[in-house]
């Protein structure tokens, strides 16, 4: 493995890591449509606790681990082969990474799934479309055509799982500290946007009844 493939290699995890994560631990956002559609949202409703708590913790996934481990040893494989130095800056970067692309995957998870409360249809195709598309994050934007790498910044920002904190990982200074804000701001931006959507759902529903 050269070192530009190492890197393709770090891409690659970086892509792969959060979305194992999120179906590991928030795995129940999935089941929002069908909760709403067969009336059994209610009892979230009822309880003295968060709904979007209780959603987020109603099912583990294990089968996410497959995805965690391989992304991880692909980071170890990317770092053995030049693809980034090992120290303080680059793990850093890597525990950044993962975490702001946890909070992506999942608000957009959050927020596709929170459509069923205006569409109320039992299936809905556009939630693992999305999903899917995450694929494309392995990928360098540059590959695509401006429009194309405008919706992954700012609309589906998928790019925040790997195309933006890879090259952080071999800098310093403060364009480290300017990658680090930028993945910040992001993944901030993002869960606001699900959250007002989630909410706005909320009140939009009216109940089985």
């Amino acid at each position: 493995m050269g070192r530009r493939g190492a890197r393709g290699g770090a891409k690659g995890a970086l892509a792969i890591v959060p979305r194992g994560l999120c179906v590991m631990l928030f795995d129940g956002v999935w089941e929002l449509r069908h909760l709403v559609v067969k009336g059994e949202f209610d009892q979230f409703l009822t309880r003295p606790l968060s709904p979007l708590l209780q959603l987020c913790t109603l099912r583990a996934n294990p089968a996410g681990a497959g995805d965690v481990v391989l992304g991880l040893t692909l980071l170890v494989l990317a770092a053995r082969h030049g693809a980034f130095a090992v120290s303080a800056a680059s793990l850093t970067v890597l525990v950044v990474a993962v975490c702001n692309g946890v909070v992506v995957v999942g608000s957009l998870n959050l927020a596709t799934n929170s459509l069923v409360f205006w569409d109320g249809a039992e299936q809905n195709s556009g939630s693992i479309l999305v999903g899917n598309t995450a694929d494309l994050a392995k990928f360098p934007l540059t590959l695509y055509d401006s429009a194309v790498a405008f919706v992954f910044t700012f609309v589906l920002p998928f790019g925040l799982l790997s195309y933006y904190p890879t090259p952080a990982l071999a800098s310093g200074g403060l364009e480290l500290l300017g990658r680090i804000a930028l993945l910040l701001l992001g993944g901030a931006a993002t869960l606001t946007v699900a959250g007002l959507i989630w909410r706005a759902g909320l009140r939009r529903y009216q109940g089985a009844g």
